[in-house]
């Protein structure tokens, strides 16, 4: 966010950018005072009534006001000014990263803590203070327009072939979060109680498929059905074959075994001839013809 320019008044807007440091454990502190509303900037107010915007020095200042000492004081021409100062002596002195300085961002121009590594203590109090509180996110929504910026970004990107082999292997075997671990019986009860009786998403709701005709067999099924059973499987299809016993025949109500020409019947809800047809024609039927056999095994051997 582009910041305003705002000169530096001498007694009503005094920018300014200190270094301070603790007397306990000799670490220091580099800011800087920049803001302008009801005019608080102030030189004298370091240490009086502005005890720096760090929550660390300045609840330890606050507590002590002997605690810490004024290493460097200096009036800046602007805010912009002052922040800028602030940034160089912050990169000059590597303070985010230095273990001598209680900086955990680049103040003004970067609020981040990039590179920054929390001891535990300060993990731990992070943790405590946001257990039970909201995230930040729940409640807001993106405009419209930002939707539509995200949807142009994301429309016809597709993840290479590497990075979904990479993250197929990252959840397989033992970099599943579930892997060597089954669920107790208490939970298998208590999540299928969740999904029982009004709990269920779909309780007390008529769900409705779109019901399709058969253009062979006017019959109305289920999309399901239609898609096995009817449309271009339909046993009325007269131009879908079907191979039966290693032979190739048109589909329809009756069909013939190819060694007697006796007809039978197709099963309603098969498509493949009854099982008492099966039993005694094709493969089984009593006028198949026997398998010509070799001559020297047809007259023996001599």
């Amino acid at each position: 966010m582009k910041r305003e320019l705002i000169e530096s008044v001498k007694g009503v807007f005094e920018p300014f950018v200190y270094i301070v440091k603790d007397n306990h454990t000799g670490i220091k502190y580099i800011g800087s005072r920049t803001s302008y509303a009801n005019h608080k900037a102030k030189l004298s107010d370091l240490g009086s009534r502005y005890f720096t915007s760090s929550k660390i020095v300045s609840n330890l200042w606050k507590n002590d006001v002997d605690r810490f000492d004024i290493l460097e004081c200096v009036l800046c021409d602007s805010n912009l000014h002052a922040i800028e100062m602030e940034d160089f002596l912050l990169q000059e002195c590597d303070a985010v990263k230095s273990s001598d300085y209680y900086n955990m961002s680049r103040g003004g121009l970067y609020f981040n803590t990039s590179g920054k590594e929390f001891p535990e203590s300060a993990k731990r109090k992070i943790s405590e203070a946001n257990k039970g509180n909201p995230g930040w996110i729940k409640g807001l929504t993106h405009s419209n327009e930002t939707k539509k910026k995200i949807s142009d970004i994301r429309t016809g990107t597709k993840r290479s072939l590497e990075s979904r082999r990479k993250q197929s292997m990252s959840v397989k075997g033992e970099g599943n979060h579930f892997y060597g671990k089954k669920h107790t019986k208490e939970n298998i009860k208590r999540m299928s109680d969740c999904k029982k009786g009004e709990n269920h998403p779909n309780y007390g709701k008529k769900i409705q498929h779109p019901f399709r005709k058969c253009e062979y067999c006017c019959l109305t099924v289920s999309p399901t059905n239609l898609k096995r059973w009817h449309g271009d499987n339909c046993l009325l299809n007269p131009d879908h074959k079907q191979t039966l016993i290693g032979v190739c025949y048109p589909i329809s109500r009756e069909c013939m075994c190819p060694y007697c020409d006796v007809k039978g019947t197709l099963t309603k809800t098969r498509k493949s001839p009854s099982p008492n047809f099966l039993r005694n024609h094709f493969d089984k039927c009593k006028h198949k013809p026997a398998p010509q056999e070799d001559s020297a095994m047809a007259f023996g051997s001599f």
